[in-house]
């Protein structure tokens, strides 16, 4: 799969257009082609929440996963602490498997995701959910 735009280089500090060339979930490879063409999409990566409560939005992570993305957030770092406190391991695991439901294409923009969206649990309970490249 091939996506082509205006790909935003966060560590270079610039826009150029060019293809982004994705294998099975990964990109592969970026190749600049030309300056900024206004007219394209932009391509950039999108924003990483490193510390999040989901149950302090009231909402469960497909409800929290479709409102946050609209926003260009593409990934967070779960700390189920509150659900655990309240109904323990099971909470968790409920908190686990509604993530794995999660379905993130925004109205404005499509999400490439790892095939495998990952979910996994560290030693200290965080939930990690990883994606790739957000498309405007």
């Amino acid at each position: 799969m091939q996506i082509s735009g205006n790909i935003i280089n966060i560590l270079e500090r610039k826009i150029q257009y060019g293809t982004i060339e994705i294998e099975t979930g990964i990109i592969q490879k970026i190749s600049y082609e030309s300056d900024l063409k206004p007219t394209s999409p932009y391509l950039l990566p999108g924003f990483i929440d490193a510390h999040v409560h989901v149950e302090s939005s009231m909402l469960t992570p497909v409800q929290f996963a479709r409102l946050a993305v609209v926003h260009g957030t593409v990934s967070t770092v779960s700390d189920p602490h509150e659900i655990g406190n309240v109904l323990g391991k099971t909470g968790v695991e409920y908190m686990i498997k509604n993530a794995r439901q999660t379905v993130v294409i925004g109205p404005l923009f499509k999400l490439t995701l790892d095939l495998d969206m990952m979910i996994n649990i560290s030693t200290d309970t965080h939930i990690v959910c990883n994606c790739a490249i957000t498309v405007f």
